[in-house]
């Protein structure tokens, strides 16, 4: 029987994970392992799971702790190393796909306001997307028109204060809704719901700290009325298009989905399918655009994503494109392949 130790309260796939582990024949036990002592009870696990979240402090959390059990302990960690160190970080995932030579829009970082001024006078072509390295669900993206636009975020990007994530959102943030409901109320708030918003104002307010210190530029991609999202977890490759949001330019996050299998790009699938082998990624969802030239490009990846929307597709393609009928919750697929994982990994030391 193998021993699989979860981080609890981190994340939407823990509580599954614990059930299709045990209902495959295998012992789960869920850990905080941010406690000393709950991390060395995790050294005596075959492996571990982390659903690791959007916040920053869990993230940091995450990365300190498999990286010292996947490195230093040589045990099997779900994410691994390969697969969660750019993750939440569109910067870190363009320097992965300059290294890769993977086709993405063209993009410019820069780390000090002087080159990025310098750029944006004499070589920017507008419109022009922005970015915030953190954020999903299209928060923290913007479309900047002109230079003004473009001067006003780097100004911004380079400030003391810089500029939050959660302020370039197409949605307003749960944090925005509370501010203002506050703000607009607090004269009338019941003593309650007062007492709710200011337990809940940091820990809401930590989901969207402020970025600075660098301006990331993206070539804007017109005529993308929808992004197609490539999920890959070991050799199964999920597929869905999102449409765009009324009067936006993005996707992600609109909740206009298109589950028609005849929509899909089957370049796409291939592309997404050989990173995934070739990195050693347990799972990834891809976001591909068209280019200007009619051909795939990836704009981000992220391995975590919305359970339900990748089980609500009708079937998936193995890597030789082979397609499979059925729906599968993603849970089920990471838990399936990590237990193979360690198996192999126990047999390698035998």
């Amino acid at each position: 029987m193998i021993k699989i130790a979860v981080q609890k309260d981190s994340g939407s796939y823990w509580k599954s994970w614990e059930k299709r582990i045990i209902d495959s024949g295998h012992e789960c036990v869920l850990l905080d392992l941010r406690k000393s002592s709950e991390f060395d009870k995790a050294l005596r696990f075959d492996g571990v799971m982390w659903h690791i979240d959007m916040k920053p402090s869990m993230q940091s959390a995450a990365s300190s702790v498999l990286s010292s059990l996947e490195i230093g302990a040589r045990k099997p960690v779900f994410p691994n190393l390969e697969t969660r160190w750019h993750f939440d970080n569109k910067v870190s995932q363009a320097y992965l796909f300059k290294q890769m030579g993977i086709v993405t829009p063209e993009t410019n970082i820069f780390w000090n306001e002087e080159d990025a001024m310098h750029w944006v006078h004499n070589q920017c072509e507008f419109p022009v997307v922005a970015k915030l390295k953190r954020g999903a669900g299209s928060t923290a993206v913007y479309i900047l028109r002109n230079q003004q636009d473009a001067e006003r975020y780097t100004r911004r990007m380079f400030s003391l204060k810089g500029i939050s994530g959660e302020a370039g959102g197409a949605k307003r943030s749960p944090y925005r809704i509370w501010r203002d409901f506050a703000r607009n109320s607090v004269l009338h708030l019941p003593r309650p719901i007062l007492q709710e918003f200011l337990k809940q104002r940091p820990r809401l307010r930590e989901i969207w700290p402020n970025e600075r210190g660098y301006a990331y530029f993206q070539e804007f991609m017109p005529a993308n009325d929808f992004d197609t999202r490539i999920t890959v977890i070991g050799n199964r490759a999920f597929a869905f298009r999102r449409f765009n949001r009324d009067g936006d330019f993005r996707a992600s996050g609109s909740g206009k989905i298109d589950y028609s299998v005849k929509g899909i790009n089957m370049e796409m699938v291939r592309i997404a399918h050989n990173i995934s082998l070739q990195n050693n990624f347990q799972s990834m969802a891809y976001d591909f655009l068209i280019d200007k030239e009619g051909k795939p490009t990836i704009v981000e990846i992220s391995y975590a994503y919305q359970s339900k929307a990748v089980f609500d597709c009708p079937g998936h393609w193995d890597r030789e494109l082979n397609w499979i009928d059925g729906h599968v919750l993603p849970e089920a697929a990471h838990v399936e392949d990590f237990i193979e994982e360690i198996e192999k990994s126990q047999k390698g030391k035998h």
